[in-house]
């Protein structure tokens, strides 16, 4: 006898809809509101503790780092930060939105601030990609190490093209 249906209606239950697990961030709601599929990003390098990965994952939101389970092996070792911004690899990743410290400032050409609270801001990425999208060229290198290398060097717009290891390159529709 499965008491967890014969008894429903007598087991104490929690309505998240009406009493929900965690209170409601105003700064989440224009991100909340986003009707598409999109990752988000925390950069806190003065605060690594804000927003740890596990925060958003609870509010229904993916992480390239972490709690996702979409996530494409090897999406969390791509060089996202640089000095004055974040590489094109954050667009890639369909990183859509990125929780940044009050006091941030990100390039505007690429970015728009869309909520914020004290000491944190949250900035929309124009440039962000789909999670699926055809690019038109591809560049075949040894293994996962040149990849990563090639990724780092700056190279090659992720909008427009690709890096494929060796063994990756042969699998049928791959190029």
């Amino acid at each position: 006898l499965d008491v967890s249906v014969t008894l429903r209606d007598r087991v104490p239950c929690v309505d998240p809809a009406r009493d929900p697990y965690y209170p409601e961030l105003e700064v989440l709601k224009p991100i909340r509101a986003d009707p598409d599929r999109f990752r988000v990003h925390r950069w806190f390098p003065d605060h690594p503790m804000r927003f740890r990965d596990n925060v958003f994952w609870a509010y229904g939101l993916s992480t390239a780092t972490g709690y996702d389970s979409l996530a494409p092996n090897g999406l969390r070792l791509l060089p996202w930060n640089e000095t004055n911004g974040f590489s094109r690899w954050l667009d890639a990743a369909n990183i859509k939105y990125v929780f940044a410290e009050e006091g941030a400032r990100l390039p505007s050409g690429r970015f728009e601030m869309v909520a914020m609270q004290p000491g944190v801001r949250v900035w929309r990425n124009k440039d962000v990609l789909p999670r699926i999208h055809a690019v038109g060229s591809a560049v075949v290198l040894g293994d996962e190490r040149e990849v990563l290398g090639a990724i780092r060097s700056g190279d090659l717009d992720p909008h427009v093209g690709v890096y494929l290891e060796r063994s990756q390159a042969g699998v049928k529709g791959a190029v």
